[in-house]
C-alpha cells in the first residue's frame, strides 16, 4: 500500500492512496477544517479510472457522482437527503453530457423528469410521471424558467393541452385531442380568463361565453444542472 498526506497549517488537507500496490491511486480524500472529509474520489473496479465521485457535509454523504460504463467520466450524479435516500438523478445520456434530471419519490420511483431543449442549453420540459407512465408534461418555450405549454395525457394518450400564448402566465388555447387530432380548440381572444371562440373539428361553432380556463401557470421548477459536470 502507497500512502501520501498532506497538511496545511497542522491540519489534514487530503490524502491519496494505491490499496493494492499496482501504480495507480485508487482512494483521494479532501477534508475539511475539521479533519472530516469533505470530498472523496474512488477507483472501485482496479482499472486506474475514477468511477465514484462522492462529496460530504459534516459527515454525510449529499451528492454522488457515478461512472457506470468504465470509461472514467460519470454518467449519473445522485443527490441525498438527510436519510441518505436519492432524491433528484441527473443522467448523461451520453455518458458525457447531462441531458435529463429525473425526481424520484420515497420508494425511489420517479415521479417526475425535465428534459434539455433541442438547443442543448436549458432544462425546458418537466413530465409527471404515476405509476410509470406520464401523466402531464409542462413546457417552456421560451427558456425563461416558466411554462406555457401544459399537456394532460391519460392512459398514455394526450387528452388536452393547454397554452398560454401571449406570456400572461394564464390559459388561452385549450384543446381536447383525441387520436385523430384536435377535437375542439376554445380560445380566450381578449385575454380576461374565460374563453369565448370555439373551433369543432376546425370549424368555428357558437361560443359559451364565460367559461373558465384551466390554472395559472408558473416556474417549471427544473432548475439547471449542477456545475460537478463541468468542474470537478
Amino acid at each position: 500500500m502507497d500512502l501520501t498526506v498532506w497538511f496545511r497549517q497542522g491540519t489534514l488537507d487530503r490524502l491519496q492512496q494505491d490499496s493494492n500496490g499496482s501504480g495507480c491511486v485508487d482512494l483521494k480524500q479532501w477534508f475539511d477544517a475539521a479533519e472530516n472529509v469533505r470530498a472523496e474520489y474512488r477507483d472501485t473496479t482496479g482499472d486506474c479510472k475514477t468511477d465514484v465521485w462522492s462529496y460530504f457535509e459534516n459527515g454525510r454523504l449529499i451528492r454522488q457522482g457515478r461512472d457506470t460504463r468504465g470509461r472514467g467520466r460519470p454518467d449519473l450524479l445522485d443527490h441525498l437527503d438527510a436519510t441518505g435516500a436519492i432524491v433528484i438523478q441527473e443522467v448523461a445520456s451520453d455518458g458525457r453530457h447531462p441531458d435529463k434530471k429525473l425526481y424520484l419519490d420515497k420508494s425511489g420511483a420517479v415521479s417526475s423528469q425535465c428534459l434539455l431543449n433541442t438547443e442543448g442549453d436549458k432544462l425546458t420540459t418537466r413530465a409527471t410521471v404515476a405509476h410509470g407512465v406520464v401523466v402531464e408534461v409542462l413546457s417552456d418555450s421560451t427558456g425563461n424558467g416558466i411554462a406555457d405549454t401544459r399537456e394532460i395525457y391519460e392512459n398514455n394518450q394526450r387528452v388536452r393541452v393547454e397554452a398560454d400564448t401571449n406570456g400572461d402566465r394564464k390559459v388561452d388555447v385549450v384543446q381536447s385531442v383525441t387520436a385523430a387530432g384536435v377535437a375542439v380548440q376554445e380560445e380566450d381572444t381578449d385575454f380576461d380568463g374565460s374563453l369565448d371562440r370555439r373551433f369543432e373539428d376546425n370549424q368555428l361553432v357558437e361560443s359559451t361565453h364565460g367559461t373558465r380556463v384551466g390554472a395559472d401557470f408558473g416556474p417549471i421548477g427544473c432548475g439547471s444542472f449542477h456545475r460537478f459536470w463541468w468542474k470537478r
